[in-house]
């Protein structure tokens, strides 16, 4: 995708990895982009929780 070539240039971004994580996982899961980084940043920082009323998001945050 076009955002990830923009993350692949040699620009040092910020939380880069977990940016390039959320759009692989974005690209194999049906959740949004926003959630994608939310359970990335989420598993990054070893939460043993997640709060949310988004079921589909809740789910993928147990189950990964």
């Amino acid at each position: 995708s076009t955002l990830y070539k923009i993350l692949n240039l040699s620009i040092n971004y910020e939380n880069r990895k977990l940016l390039i994580d959320a759009l692989l996982l974005f690209g194999s899961s049906n959740l949004s982009l926003e959630d994608c980084y939310h359970l990335v940043f989420a598993k990054d920082i070893q939460a043993v929780d997640f709060k949310t009323f988004d079921k589909k998001l809740k789910k993928a945050f147990v189950s990964s």
